[in-house]
């Protein structure tokens, strides 16, 4: 497999050594592979490793890391961007319904307003009214106990009258 690093980090592989990618992972498993079924010598912890076989395979990870390290990078700063526009947009939304409920309150202090406005309105109309019945009532109760009086007098006075003539005409010889 001929692989080789470029200066900005990435890994470029020859497609015709490899169909497929090697994850790193999968490199650390053939690396831990090689050595649990290597040899161990006699009388110690120590293992015989096939060199080459060890080596090249460091080789592909070292070759393979800067390839996942990157990718890694990239994940955490797509990450942190969504994060950030989702920070930004639960901003926004609050600043927004923060200004919509000063509006709806207000819009509600200005209906309460609108509404003792409107009771105070109409309770001054209600005395306006009053005072126009006292008044019209007197208005009609003046005249109407000025004529009952004035019949009176009238009633009186020709009742005088029609006595003084009765009386003329009794007075009279005839």
């Amino acid at each position: 497999m001929e692989v080789t690093s470029t200066a900005d980090g990435g890994v470029v592989e020859d497609s015709g050594t490899m169909a497929k990618k090697t994850d790193v992972l999968e490199l650390i498993n053939q690396a831990k592979s090689l050595v649990e079924s290597s040899r161990k010598l006699p009388l110690s912890h120590c293992t015989l490793v096939d060199r080459e076989s060890l080596l090249k395979l460091l080789e592909e990870i070292r070759l393979a890391l800067p390839s996942n390290v990157k990718q890694a990078s990239q994940v955490l700063r797509r990450r942190e961007r969504i994060i950030n526009q989702a920070l930004a947009e639960a901003h926004r939304i609050l600043v927004a319904n923060a200004e919509d409920l000063e509006a709806k309150a207000q819009q509600h202090s200005l209906v309460a307003l609108a509404e003792k406005k409107a009771e105070d309105i109409l309770k001054q109309a209600e005395y306006q009214v009053r005072l126009m019945m006292v008044d019209a009532e007197k208005q009609i109760t003046v005249p109407q106990e000025y004529t009952s009086h004035m019949l009176s007098r009238t009633k009186h006075k020709l009742g005088q009258v029609i006595s003084l003539l009765l009386h003329r005409k009794s007075s009279k010889p005839r």
